[in-house]
């Protein structure tokens, strides 16, 4: 593990403060509410290694070792993409995510958008840049 994540794990307030980005803050104050310790970190990223939907092969320790450095790089970053975050919440194991928006207009109008995210759906988290192409 990243000395920058072990930081962030071993913190109570996991450095949501100095996360410059949205989903970096967003990402952190769910580990955060979560209680994910660098113990816990650690049985999630075995379980994720683990899993066959992530297509990497149990008998590859390089493909694995080099996995596991990738994703503690990207998660302990100050700025997440949306791939990134879809990647991060993927990680922790929710069976499903709802996203909630709310906008206020200068009119004083508030909208409200949401979605529903089922962790199940490969395709969608596969896909979560492809708009942005």
């Amino acid at each position: 593990m990243s000395e920058d994540l072990n930081t962030i794990l071993q913190s109570p307030s996991k450095e949501v403060h100095s996360a410059r980005g949205v989903l970096a803050k967003v990402f952190r104050g769910i580990c955060k509410d979560a209680g994910i310790t660098p113990s816990v970190w650690h049985k999630l990223m075995q379980q994720f290694l683990n899993n066959p939907m992530n297509g990497i092969p149990a008998e590859d320790g390089k493909r694995r070792s080099s996995t596991r450095g990738n994703l503690n790089k990207a998660f302990s970053k100050e700025v997440m993409s949306w791939k990134t975050f879809m990647t991060a919440l993927s990680f922790l194991s929710p069976v499903k995510a709802e996203f909630t928006l709310k906008l206020t207009w200068r009119n004083k109008r508030t909208t409200v958008h949401e979605i529903e995210v089922n962790f199940n759906d490969v395709d969608l988290l596969e896909n979560s840049d492809d708009e942005e192409k």
